[in-house]
């Protein structure tokens, strides 16, 4: 009689055991579960510029030549803020959702791509000891700068580290050998682009290309695109 009872305790404490390891299985995989799917999301998050919409959108309306003349006088004080490295005053036309991305193509991959995002009250706040991280170079070396040193050094100048006359300013003009500009029209449908390109042989591949987009009958600045080698 008491080994059967011996027997059946012992039996007791093995199914206990054997339901503990099953309930702490759970615990991980939900626990593993829940940290995928927080990845996942800081990765859509994080999306590229070229992955675009979240949500189907219509594409914009045709521009209307009061649209081209304003689009095109905003582009051009942008170009004078940021040469002169006026950033608070890009807080006022920084896309209030979207944000404003820099953006860096090294060359005609699109695996090459580099960004760096700011919100409008981060212009506000700017400080020149702040640095980010803008991509590396051809010597795979990190390129961190502040904002000023990237701007000068990156958006005008070239290469070769001469200053860049953007003499040719073209408004949403898409060229059939570059692939990238019908990447990003297909990712911001509602986006009208700018650029700013080089004429001389030298910088010739380096480009500006501001893109904006209307919200709420008002246009505003997403994303500086630099086309060219880093």
């Amino acid at each position: 009689m008491k080994k059967t009872t011996l027997n059946i305790i012992v039996l007791i404490i093995l199914v206990f055991s054997l339901s503990a390891c099953q309930s702490s299985d759970n615990v991980k995989g939900e626990t593993t579960t829940e940290l995928d799917e927080e990845t996942k999301q800081s990765d859509e998050d994080e999306a590229s510029i070229l992955v675009g919409e979240h949500e189907q959108v219509e594409e914009g309306e045709p521009l209307t030549v009061e649209d081209s003349q304003w689009l095109l006088g905003l582009a051009e004080d942008t170009f004078q803020k940021l040469k002169n490295h006026q950033y608070e005053s890009l807080a006022d036309v920084t896309h209030p959702s979207k944000n404003l991305t820099f953006v860096s193509f090294m060359d005609a991959e699109t695996s090459s791509v580099y960004e760096t995002v700011f919100t409008g009250e981060q212009f506000t706040k700017y400080k020149k000891k702040d640095k980010y991280i803008w991509g590396y170079d051809q010597e795979g070396q990190e390129i961190n700068l502040n904002l000023n040193d990237y701007v000068s050094q990156y958006l005008f100048k070239d290469q070769n580290e001469y200053d860049i006359d953007y003499r040719e300013v073209l408004l949403h003009q898409i060229e059939k050998e570059e692939g990238r500009i019908e990447q990003l029209i297909k990712a911001h449908p509602r986006a009208v682009f700018i650029d700013y390109a080089a004429t001389e042989s030298e910088s010739g591949k380096q480009k500006l290309r501001f893109m904006f987009e209307k919200e709420e009958e008002q246009w505003y600045l997403f994303a500086i695109i630099r086309e060219g080698r880093l």
